[in-house]
């Protein structure tokens, strides 16, 4: 752990992580990479996480915030990060030993590289997973900017941002009520290169909350983030019309499709219809020429689905 000029700083959001702050913040001062600072954001616990976090003492630096969301902790830790590049770290996650030192070394191996990330190993509820050892050298895969207008596909535990870029970008947005995460990766990659080591360096406990709760929320807040980068709007992001419009219909199309079909199989019939709505508005504005499939249809074709996966897998229950 250095001193005064850290090339990394890890920022870790907490809100009543009393449970497991210890074992994440543990997880950073195992590193084998020694030039680190680690910065523990409270977003306003009322648990004992401040008392845990300041037995450190000097090693972590603690930073106090009315309680605000992750998104609002992060912009925090880094205005006071000192290091280039930034790792990000949820306070019930946890890294692999040698994590930053893998990822450091893949910072130069392009040559505008403003996001590194590796894969989860995922721990669910009563499993005990442990990391394997690395060996050889890691090979890595370059993140496409336009796969983060279908869906999230990186867990916020395992990046690592050039703050540089991060602060380019306008960092977190706040003003989104989900989906801040995947709105950083989409912005970060339209300026960058992203690159994904294949090894899994970060645990990533997940947690059985209902996957169900806040669909139709996140579903809308994914449709803000697609339609923020079609180029056919005054206020687009994609300045440079990277996109084409025929690549972005079909991409917000598919969205459409698989988020409808989502919610009735969560038998959220009102939802789904609402969104099967957009799906056929949407569909008669770009494909006027095309039959827009009917409810009734969709539905159909829905419970065949489900019947099928029950069939294949041998359960009943058409919500998994």
């Amino acid at each position: 752990m250095s001193g005064q000029h850290p090339i990394v700083s890890v920022v870790i959001p907490a809100y009543n992580a009393g449970m497991t702050i210890e074992r994440t913040i543990q997880s950073v001062l195992n590193q084998t990479y020694p030039s680190y600072e680690i910065l523990v954001v409270d977003d306003g616990s009322c648990d004992d996480t401040q008392e845990k976090v300041q037995r450190y003492g000097d090693s972590v630096h603690y930073i106090y915030q009315a309680n605000a969301g992750a998104a609002a902790a992060r912009n925090t830790g880094v205005n006071s990060a000192k290091g280039e590049w930034i790792a990000f770290l949820d306070a019930d996650d946890e890294w692999h030993p040698q994590k930053l030192e893998i990822q450091m070394q893949f910072t130069t191996s392009k040559q505008d590289v403003v996001l590194v990330t590796n894969n989860p190993l995922i721990v669910r509820d009563g499993e005990q997973k442990d990391f394997s050892p690395v060996s050889g050298e890691p090979t890595y895969s370059i993140w496409r900017h336009e796969l983060f207008l279908r869906r999230n596909k990186i867990h916020t535990s395992s990046v690592l941002i050039s703050k540089a870029a991060y602060e380019a970008v306008g960092g977190c947005d706040t003003g989104l009520l989900n989906a801040q995460d995947r709105d950083l990766w989409l912005k970060l990659l339209y300026i960058g290169t992203g690159i994904c080591i294949n090894e899994p360096l970060t645990k990533y406990y997940h947690l059985s909350t209902g996957l169900s709760r806040n669909l139709v929320r996140r579903f809308q807040c994914d449709l803000t983030l697609i339609d923020r980068w079609d180029h056919r709007k005054v206020d687009t992001l994609d300045i440079n019309q990277r996109i084409s419009v025929e690549k972005f219909v079909r991409i917000k199309y598919a969205v459409l499709f698989s988020m409808t079909f989502k919610l009735l199989r969560f038998n959220k019939q009102a939802d789904a219809k609402q969104f099967w709505h957009i799906l056929h508005d949407f569909h008669k504005k770009e494909y006027p020429y095309l039959p827009c499939l009917p409810w009734g249809l969709f539905r159909a074709l829905v419970y065949l689905e489900a019947q099928r996966q029950s069939w294949k897998y041998g359960s009943q229950d058409l919500n998994n």
